[in-house]
């Protein structure tokens, strides 16, 4: 017991800190200082949040100028925009969001942002600027 065994402690703090980075890094939270600007194209592996506050669009099925969806300031959002007929690149006004990223026909796609400023922002299609829905926050 009282043998210095040096090679091994080294070893030891360096698996215990490798550890601690691994589950540091497969967290499922989003900081609480992410921004909007974080979140610049939708996920592609969507974290599983559960206060998230789930909005579900069907382009030309549930969609309307006059659809307004409320959201709490500072809730985040997971936005699940689907279109059967067409690819199309859907942008959330006031947010970073949809940028260059394509819808593809029939396959949904998915937005997680937190709703940190308060307003009407437009959920819409960039070619026809055609307005899915009003997300409200405040």
């Amino acid at each position: 017991m009282g043998t210095n065994r040096p090679g091994l402690f080294i070893p030891t703090v360096t698996l215990a800190i490798a550890g601690l980075l691994a589950l540091a890094g497969c967290s499922n939270e989003v900081p609480s200082d992410a921004t909007a600007a974080d979140a610049t194209a939708p996920a592609t592996a969507p974290l599983d949040l559960p206060n998230a506050v789930p909005i579900i669009v069907d382009v030309g099925i549930d969609s309307a100028t006059d659809r307004v969806e409320h959201v709490p300031l500072g809730s985040t959002v997971k936005l699940t925009v689907l279109d059967p007929a067409r690819a199309e690149e859907y942008l959330v006004d006031g947010y970073a969001l949809g940028k260059d990223v394509r819808v593809a026909k029939g396959i949904p796609e998915i937005f997680q942002f937190v709703a940190d400023k308060p307003g009407s922002f437009a959920v819409r299609s960039q070619t026809e600027q055609t307005v899915l829905l009003t997300l409200q926050v405040g």
